[in-house]
Parts: C-alpha cells; sequence; structure tokens
C-alpha cells in the first residue's frame, strides 16, 4: 500500500511537467505498482524513466485542420505526375490525358477483348500513321504558297521539239498538284467482310457441304448460305443447280470479332507466315487471301471441338474485304473540279457578259445579286466543269429537278429529253474530233496501247466504269483521236437556259458567241431562247462531222493497204475504227431522238404534278413551249443527224466487209500453202515406200545383196513419172478426148 502511495504521488508531480507523457506512463505503472514500496519520494535516484524529455520543435507547428484546408479538393503529391506524351505535336497542341480505353490512363478497365480492343489498337497504332501520312496540317494563318504546273507546255518554234514525236505526260487525266487533298475524314473503314468457301467434292457427298457450313458458322458465329452452281462445267464435272458453295456476310460487332480473331489468334499461329499480298487487293482497299483447311483449324472456333468434324473435311476458305474507299477517295475528286462560269444577257439591240468566279458561293451571290435584267429576252448561264456543289447551288437557285442534277454528274447518261413543270432537261453524247499533233490539255491526251494498260491497272473498277464514257478512242497510231463526253442543258420557263459542260465546252461557246455578237443573226434577232437551245444541238453536230471525214480518209488507205498486202495487223486497225464509227453511230441516233423530241412538242402546254403535290390535285400546267421558228431549224439539224449517222453506218459494213476480205485473203493463202505441202507429200509417198521396203534388214533379200543402188533408182523413177502424171492438171487435149467420147456415146 505504502508503494502504491509513493508511486501515485510521483506521477503526479512528473504530471505536471510533462502533460499526456506523464499520463500514459502512469497508465502502464499502475497496473504493476506494489503496496509494500516507500512512500518517500526524495529516496529514488533519477533516472531516465523519471526525467522528463526536452520538448520537440514541431509539435507547436503542427496543426491538422490547416494542413485539411490546404489539400482539400486535391489529389496528393504522389499522384498528381506529369507523364509525357507519346510524341511531340507542336505548341498549339499540349499533352491531354489519354482516353480511358488506353492501359495507361487511370479509369482504364481490362476487357472486353473484341471490338473494345480493336478500337484501342487502331487508335493507337494506326490511326496515328495514317494522320502522319495522309493529314496535311496548316497553323492558323497560314496561306498555302500558289504552286505552278510541272509540266510545261510544248514549244513547236524549238528546233528541239520540231523533230521531236510528242508524248503524253505521264501519270492520270489531272495533274496531281490539282488534285483534291485528303484528309482525317477520308480514312477508309471497313464495311463488310465475306467468308466464301468451294468444297468440289459436294456434287459427290453432301456431307462435305453440311461440313463447311458448320466451320464456317463456327469460325464467323454468323449463319452460313448455300449458293447453287449457275453453270455447267463438263471439264471439271460440275452441273448446273448443285450446291457447292458456302458464304458467311459479316458487318459490324461479328465483322469486327472476326477480324481480332483472325489477325491476333489465327496468323500468329501459321508457321512461316508471309503476310498477304499486295497484289491481293485493288485500287479502292479492298482486300482478298485465303486460309488452307490446315490454317483454318487454327480458329478457337474449331479447334476447342477439332474432334467433332470428321476426319480431312474441314474446307479451306476464302476472306474478302470491302471499305469505304470507293465513295471518299476515289468519288470525291470525280466530283469536284475546277470549272469556268459565263452569264451573258441578250436581246436583240443589247448584250451583256459576266464571268463568275468557279466557286458555288460566288455563283449564289451573283444569281442573288444580279437578276435577269427587264430588257433582256434570253439569260444564258455556261458552266464548262463538273463540280458538285457549283451544279447544286445552281439547281436551288433555279429550282431544278434532283434527278435532272443526278444526270449531270452521271456521266454515263443517256441521250434524252425530260420535260418538268418549269423546266426542261436534256442531255446529248458528244463527240469530236481533235488532233494528237498539238496535245497542251491535260485531258485530252492520246494515249497508246501500252500506257492505257499501264493506267487502267491502276484504277479501281469504279474508276474504270467512270472513264468509260470519257478515255480516248485510238483510230489507229494516226494524229487523231475521238474524245467523248456529255453536254446537259435546261431551259427554264423564264427564258433561261443552262449548259454544262464536262470541260471542252470552250469550242461550243466561240461558235455560238460568235452568233451573238452579230445582231442581224437569227439567234439575236429573233429574241427566243429555244434557238439558243439549237445552236447548241446544232454545234454538237457540226463539231462531229468532221470524225466522219477523217475516218473515211483513214479508212480508204487502209482500204488500199488491204488490197495489196493484206496482213492480220490490219484487222486491228480496222477494229478501232469499226469501234469509233459504232460509238459515233450509237450517239448521233440518240441526239436525233432528242431533236425528233423537241420537234414534236405541242405548242399547247401539257399538264404536270409537282414532286410535292397530292395524287388527286389538279396539275398544272407547263409552260417551256419550243417555238415553230426552233421547230424548223431543228428539222434541218435533223437532217444532217440523218446523213451522218447512214455514212456512219456505212462505214461500219466496209470495215466489216474489208475484215472479211482480209481473213478470207489469209485463208486462202494457207489453202493454197497447204496444197502445195500436200502435192510435196503426195510426191515422195512412193519413195519412202520404196526406202522402207530396200531398207529392211533381212540376212537372205536377194534384190538387195544381188544388187547395187542403181536398181533402187530403175524402180523408182518409173513410178515418180507415174506419180507426177496422176498429179499433174489435165492437159487440154485429154480434155477433148474425153468429151468427144461421151458425144459418141
Amino acid at each position: 500500500m505504502a508503494l502504491q502511495e509513493v508511486t501515485a504521488s510521483f506521477l503526479r508531480r512528473v504530471r505536471g511537467q510533462t502533460g499526456p507523457l506523464a499520463r500514459a506512463q502512469r497508465l502502464q505503472c499502475q497496473r504493476y505498482a506494489s503496496t509494500e514500496a516507500t512512500s518517500d519520494t526524495q529516496d529514488l535516484e533519477e533516472t531516465s524513466f523519471t526525467q522528463a524529455p526536452p520538448p520537440t520543435s514541431k509539435f507547436p507547428k503542427y496543426d491538422p485542420l490547416a494542413r485539411s484546408r490546404k489539400y482539400t479538393g486535391k489529389l496528393p503529391p504522389s499522384r498528381y505526375q506529369f507523364r509525357s506524351p507519346k510524341y511531340y505535336r507542336g505548341p498549339l497542341h499540349p499533352h491531354q490525358p489519354p482516353p480511358p480505353s488506353d492501359p495507361s490512363s487511370r479509369e482504364f478497365i481490362p476487357g472486353p477483348f473484341s471490338l473494345p480492343r480493336l478500337k484501342q489498337t487502331y487508335d493507337s497504332t494506326t490511326a496515328p500513321d495514317l494522320m502522319t501520312l495522309a493529314y496535311v496540317h496548316h497553323p492558323p494563318g497560314y496561306t498555302a504558297p500558289q504552286k505552278s504546273a510541272r509540266l510545261r507546255p510544248w514549244q513547236g518554234a524549238s528546233p528541239y521539239f520540231a523533230n521531236r514525236p510528242l508524248r503524253g505526260p505521264r501519270g492520270g487525266d489531272t495533274l496531281r498538284l490539282l488534285r483534291k487533298e485528303y484528309g482525317w475524314q477520308d480514312i477508309p473503314a471497313i464495311e463488310r467482310v465475306t467468308v466464301h468457301t468451294f468444297v468440289k467434292d459436294a456434287a459427290s457427298d453432301s456431307a462435305r457441304l453440311h461440313v463447311a457450313g458448320m466451320v464456317l458458322q463456327a469460325i464467323t458465329s454468323v449463319r452460313a448460305t448455300s449458293h447453287a452452281v449457275k453453270k455447267s462445267l463438263a471439264g471439271f464435272n460440275i452441273r448446273a443447280g448443285q450446291y457447292l458453295s458456302v458464304t458467311s456476310d459479316l458487318q459490324g460487332e461479328s465483322m469486327h470479332h472476326f477480324l481480332s480473331e483472325c489477325i491476333d489468334v489465327v496468323m500468329p499461329k501459321i508457321k512461316d507466315w508471309r503476310g498477304v499480298k499486295g497484289s491481293s487487293g485493288d485500287g479502292s482497299g479492298n482486300i482478298s487471301f485465303g486460309f488452307t483447311a490446315e490454317e483454318v483449324a487454327l480458329w478457337p472456333g474449331v479447334e476447342v471441338n477439332y474432334d467433332m468434324y470428321p476426319p480431312k473435311m474441314i474446307p479451306g476458305i476464302h476472306v474478302t474485304s470491302n471499305t469505304s474507299t470507293i465513295n471518299q477517295l476515289d468519288k470525291a475528286p470525280e466530283t469536284q473540279q475546277s470549272c469556268t462560269i459565263k452569264v451573258i444577257d441578250y436581246s436583240s439591240k443589247r448584250i451583256t457578259h459576266h464571268d463568275v468566279a468557279g466557286t458555288s458561293l460566288d455563283l449564289q451571290s451573283f444569281l442573288t445579286s444580279t437578276p435577269k435584267p427587264t430588257w433582256a429576252a434570253c439569260r444564258w448561264i455556261y458552266v464548262n466543269g463538273l463540280d458538285h456543289e457549283v451544279i447544286k447551288s445552281l439547281g436551288q437557285a433555279r429550282d431544278l429537278h434532283g434527278l435532272a442534277i443526278e444526270d449531270v454528274l452521271e456521266r454515263s447518261a443517256p441521250s434524252k429529253v425530260d420535260w418538268y413543270s418549269n423546266n426542261c432537261f436534256m442531255v446529248l453524247a458528244w463527240q469530236r474530233l481533235v488532233n494528237n499533233a498539238h496535245r497542251h490539255s491535260l485531258t485530252e491526251v492520246f494515249q497508246d496501247e501500252a500506257s492505257a494498260a499501264e493506267q487502267q491497272d491502276t484504277l479501281s473498277p469504279i474508276q474504270r466504269g467512270l472513264r468509260q464514257r470519257t478515255k480516248w478512242c485510238s483510230t489507229s497510231h494516226r494524229e487523231f483521236g475521238l474524245s467523248s463526253e456529255h453536254v446537259s442543258a435546261f431551259m427554264t420557263s423564264d427564258n433561261t437556259i443552262i449548259t454544262i459542260f464536262e470541260g471542252a465546252g470552250d469550242e461550243v461557246l466561240h461558235l455560238i458567241l460568235h452568233q451573238l455578237e452579230s445582231s442581224r443573226t437569227i439567234l439575236r434577232s429573233s429574241n427566243d431562247p429555244s434557238m439558243l437551245i439549237h445552236a447548241v444541238i446544232d454545234a454538237v453536230v457540226d463539231l462531229a462531222v468532221p470524225i466522219e471525214r477523217a475516218i473515211a480518209e483513214a479508212f480508204a488507205e487502209l482500204e488500199s493497204a488491204v488490197l495489196e498486202n493484206p496482213d492480220i495487223k490490219q484487222s486491228k486497225e480496222l477494229y478501232r475504227l469499226r469501234s469509233a464509227l459504232t460509238i459515233l453511230m450509237d450517239d448521233i441516233s440518240a441526239i436525233g431522238s432528242v431533236v425528233k423530241s423537241l420537234c414534236d412538242h405541242q405548242e399547247a402546254p401539257t399538264l404536270s404534278r409537282p414532286d410535292d403535290a397530292d395524287p388527286t390535285s389538279t396539275p398544272q400546267e407547263v409552260l417551256v413551249p419550243i417555238s415553230p421558228l426552233a421547230k424548223i431549224y431543228l428539222q434541218d439539224v435533223n437532217d444532217h443527224i440523218t446523213m451522218l449517222a447512214n455514212a456512219t453506218l456505212r462505214g461500219v459494213h466496209s470495215a466489216e466487209n474489208l475484215t472479211s476480205l482480209i481473213f478470207n485473203t489469209i485463208t486462202a493463202r494457207q489453202n493454197g500453202s497447204v496444197q502445195r505441202l500436200t502435192i510435196v507429200s503426195i510426191f515422195f509417198l512412193p519413195l519412202t515406200f520404196l526406202t522402207g521396203y530396200f531398207g529392211m534388214n533381212f540376212e537372205s533379200m536377194p534384190s538387195v545383196n544381188e544388187n547395187t543402188e542403181g536398181f533402187f533408182w530403175v524402180i523408182a523413177g518409173p513410178v515418180m513419172l507415174g506419180t507426177m502424171i496422176l498429179l499433174a492438171p489435165s492437159p487440154r487435149w485429154l480434155s477433148w478426148f474425153k468429151r468427144k467420147a461421151g458425144r459418141r456415146r
């Protein structure tokens, strides 16, 4: 008890000096205190336990409330770190945190591993490379310098060029500097993947086709579709109607999942995988490649259940990926071209010209600010060049029909005439002759067969189809060629004529302006807009007349060469001539149909309904008449068309007859050669027989052993003479003797 009191008094004295530390020591000591200890604290020695430590200097500065206010709404210093970007993108592009799909992001959540993984891989690997290669970035305020054309025009004045054959520029029909630069919006995307397999053995065993369908469904997760053969092939023992192929079309999530397995799982497992050949794709980004039966077995869906499939019945597959490159990279440059716009207002007493910049904004502002003057009897809007935005803005300003605008941009549209409520629309196929000896235009370059074949290999199927009507038609290696394009024309109810050319409208423009400059011409004095339509059609037909004359001259030279010395090479030139004449005849006949339709148009207005009107509503009147004066002159144009079509048809028939003459002559020559070879063979046939007889190696053969070689010629001479007499033509006296003997009978 005494020890307990001493300890308590000691702790009370120490507590006044140390505060909380003494209280802690008190709690520790009271538990083990003894009652027999002395109460006199003076007898105790000072130790480290009884001596209080000096107070530290950090305690007064420690303020937890201020510390909490300082870091309110902020991350701890250890977590707020600067992470350098993967590459430096310049001062205009500061660092941004990675997306949540990036594994380096704090918000990254692993999985799933199909479409998000493919997107993450594309964003981190493929997209930067495509942006670096295809995207041209300029900082704000930057103006690109004007670049001059690299190809200078040919100068005929220099003696260096006077005796040097001219060649066309390499590449396409548009200069590389004039092409539209592709941006990040034009990056192609995979739209569809088709997996196909052909099972030849399914003709005898239909179970193989079922196995192929099961395999395709296992690797694509899409129901497979079987297809029947459309045409019989006797060499492969295939009949029409047999089901021998299976396909699966993949889109969306299933397509990305299939590509992910194909690229990440199957291809790395293939031994000595050499990748996909560059020749397996076309110019539009569509890629085709295949896998053998052993490689198909590496697919996870097949590998897991490999024992389920019969042995050696897993087929190989063919994979085709279709991209969106056709619409974004190929079609855009075809519909975005530089164009020339002219607006001409005229009457019998006055005419004005306006040159408008070839952009849609400038055209819209001009049509809005400068309407047709009241004194003008007709307004002519001339557009040379197919620019989608310009034509679209022109259609909106003049309320043109959408189908007509579509036909303007479609280069394969046939020659026709359509009547709408407020305008008349027509399309003309224009064939013209251009001299190759003066080549100065990038779009009017004659190309020989070799350069044309090389260029066709680099074009996509869509580009080949678009250029089918605009490419050059060669009439052999001569100094002229044929160029084909379309002319579109609108005649509105307010006496406005709109003509749209693809690129060679300057020739027609000069012919018509020459007539408009004089007030004495019928085109100017009549104040009739339909006469301007007649002038355009007449110019198109007149520019096609030299084609028939040039081809006739080439045909005359070729005909004389065929009659003197026919050769198989001449048939190729005849084929080119006949093809050019056939195209010309078809286009001219179509223009004749358009002219007849204009002439047969009734003067009384016909009835039609607007596009958005109720079918039960009252039709509106068509206020686009063709004047009687224009019909008279259109009949004259129709006569010219008929004469040109007849001359072209005669040229086609003459080319066919001349081609037949070449082949008949060559066939006759071959028949004569065969006849001479036959005579020689028959002449030496007895000698061959005798040689074989005397050349036998019998031991007992008196005719050979007992005679010399003269005995052989004694027998061979009469035989050869008799053969010559039999093969020689019958003499006249023998024919006379035979006829006389026949008369006696």
